[in-house]
């Protein structure tokens, strides 16, 4: 699972995905547009890796979640906080409020209910995690 906002990062994963035949299956979280709009862009970037490297794995719906976007992009939601806060005292690995931590909250909701592994690919957004949103100076 990882944050995906313009579907680049994800239409990489995905073809990848199809080209080797195997892996763990990539799930997207929305955290700057709809499930719709970010379907509809990583199904254009796929197209564009298939034209520009001349493999052809075939189509694939892609795995986008929804619900974590909250008011938008650039706004923290009470879930991501409360996921970046966990995985910083309990692992000492940060993420930022606004792009990664929403993804960590879908990880820590799946994680509740899944029987299996699961992978979160943390995909960055150092710059807001200085901003007072970030919550640091309320970590007890």
């Amino acid at each position: 699972m990882h944050a995906t906002s313009t579907g680049e990062t994800q239409a990489g994963l995905d073809y990848a995905h199809r080209v080797l035949g195997s892996g763990p299956d990539v799930i997207g979280v929305g955290v700057a547009k709809t499930q719709s709009d970010l379907t509809e862009d990583i199904r254009k970037l796929e197209a564009e890796l298939v034209g520009l490297l001349g493999l052809d794995p075939g189509a694939a719906e892609p795995t986008v979640l929804e619900g974590y976007l909250g008011a938008g992009y650039a706004h923290p939601t009470d879930g991501a906080q409360a996921a970046l806060q966990q995985l910083a005292k309990t692992e000492a690995i940060l993420t930022d409020p606004v792009y990664s931590a929403k993804a960590l909250h879908a990880v820590s909701d799946r994680a509740r209910t899944s029987r299996g592994p699961l992978i979160f690919w943390h995909t960055g957004g150092v710059p807001p995690l200085f901003s007072d949103s970030a919550g640091i100076t309320r970590w007890p």
